[in-house]
């Protein structure tokens, strides 16, 4: 996954970071200052996706975090590719009412699910399948395979 380095304090809910090389989905963030001997720190809780524990760091107000960068496509293809079992790339972000469009180079037989309940049960089954879903809510959808438990991100923005 590419990434790019972002002030910490830019962060807020509902954004991806990329801490100790796992995907995370931030869920709250806080400054306190300094006092009048040092700089603040910001305080991020965030959660590792898919499933992944809940994890709270304290950071100088003046550093830097790594945050994956997004497919700059409109109507984004999502590969899986045979033997890896991962989407590429892992996450996208469009904008509310686009589509996904996610393409199977892999023989076995996978099912699409999302966490949001927008996508639900559907199966893709062979080399050169494809299946579109258009997102129509905006926020981060976890998407994942049911079968295999690999996943990706999709920011939809409004």
């Amino acid at each position: 996954m590419e990434t790019t380095d972002r002030d910490i304090e830019e962060m807020e809910e509902g954004e991806l970071l990329v801490f100790d090389g796992e995907l995370c989905l931030v869920s709250s963030t806080a400054t306190s200052s300094g006092g009048k001997h040092g700089s603040g720190k910001v305080t991020i809780e965030m959660s590792v996706l898919p499933d992944g524990p809940t994890r709270k760091v304290n950071q100088p107000e003046d550093s830097r975090v790594e945050v994956p960068e997004f497919s700059p496509a409109r109507n984004p293809i999502v590969s899986v590719s045979e033997g890896e079992k991962q989407f590429d790339p892992a996450v996208v972000q469009i904008a509310t009412g686009e589509s996904v469009v996610w393409l199977w180079e892999d023989t076995e037989p996978h099912r699409l699910a999302a966490e949001s309940a927008e996508l639900s049960g559907e199966r893709v089954t062979g080399v050169g399948q494809t299946f579109e879903h258009t997102f129509r809510t905006a926020g981060t959808h976890i998407v994942r395979c049911t079968v295999h438990e690999q996943f990706c991100v999709v920011v939809v923005e409004d």
